[in-house]
């Protein structure tokens, strides 16, 4: 991947890792914040990486905002990433008019009228 992912003031770089790993346990993904990094497992299919650099973001999300307690709760997290993702994906006209988003017409709005 190697692309940047800025969450609030801060600059992500996310980083495919081959074999990714804290201590015995394989990992999907990991936030390094001393590093501004996003590490992802490379060995996982396409869809799954992008689950998981949502889920990391919903980490760095809630560490930014002082909700370390909730960052810590894998299920929490889960539950926000999947929603998210699922969210932008089925709805792609509301990044219309962001930086992100380069789509024209209504994409499916029911006010563009």
């Amino acid at each position: 991947m190697g692309r940047t992912i800025k969450v609030g003031p801060i600059a992500y770089t996310m980083r495919e890792i081959g074999d990714l790993h804290d201590g015995g346990k394989r990992l999907f993904g990991q936030v390094n914040y001393d590093d501004c990094e996003i590490l992802i497992h490379a060995g996982n299919a396409a869809q799954q990486r992008r689950q998981t650099v949502w889920h990391e973001i919903v980490h760095i999300i809630l560490t930014q905002a002082g909700r370390n307690e909730d960052s810590g709760n894998e299920q929490l997290v889960d539950a926000l990433a999947y929603g998210l993702m699922d969210v932008i994906e089925s709805n792609p006209w509301l990044t219309e008019g962001t930086k992100a988003g380069s789509r024209g017409g209504n994409n499916g709005r029911e006010d563009a009228g």
